[in-house]
């Protein structure tokens, strides 16, 4: 679960492979998301996170991935697949961001933390 600065909530429903988005109130606003291997689908869904700038990430252990997608569920961009190198992932799964942009990844098969600078829109 995680809110971004209007007070909306955004939950990672794993199970329905869907992120919902509630009000401020808890009233329910807008969900999106499918089972698929294409990109803008998911897999395994694990983690979730929203930037300053409102885009909402999900990590994806099936896919090994970070997507990137709008509050409407456009997919944006996806990073990562499954692998040992550095921006590859074994079950990625939390994420987090910082005070100054920086995606925290947990990469729990691989037993790290990746860290990615974002460049937040103005």
């Amino acid at each position: 679960m995680e809110t971004d600065s209007t007070g909306k909530i955004f939950v990672l429903d794993g199970l329905n492979r869907k992120v919902k988005i509630f009000s401020p109130e808890l009233a329910f606003l807008s969900s999106f998301g499918t089972y698929d291997r294409t990109p803008g689908s998911f897999g395994f869904p694990k983690g979730i996170t929203v930037s300053r700038d409102g885009f909402i990430f999900v990590s994806d252990a099936a896919f090994g991935n970070i997507q990137i997608f709008t509050q409407q569920g456009a997919l944006l961009y996806f990073f990562g697949q499954t692998g040992w190198e550095q921006g590859e992932f074994i079950l990625p799964t939390a994420l987090s961001f910082d005070n100054e942009d920086r995606l925290y990844v947990v990469d729990q098969y691989n037993n790290r933390i990746q860290v990615f600078q974002y460049y937040a829109q103005p």
